[in-house]
């Protein structure tokens, strides 16, 4: 029995390191493409403003792409 239990765990806990390594690696890769951290604050980066206005449509978020606090603008 407790090779059983030694084995669900082991079956469990690969999966989840699995999961957590690839989200890590994803973040650092992504870091300064989509998003970065300036000032203390969270950004999306966005080619310019049409851009942000056009990736929020429909999400009713659009008051975001005027807070200088929120989005990088490439141009």
């Amino acid at each position: 029995m407790k090779d059983f239990f030694k084995y669900f765990k082991i079956t469990i806990l690969i999966p989840i390191l699995i999961f957590v390594a690839i989200g890590i690696y994803l973040g650092i890769k992504n870091y300064n493409n989509t998003w970065t951290i300036e000032d203390g604050h969270f950004k999306s980066i966005y080619e310019n403003y049409d851009d942000c206005i056009n990736n929020n449509l429909g999400t009713k978020t659009n008051d975001i792409c005027d807070d200088k606090n929120k989005v990088k603008y490439l141009n």
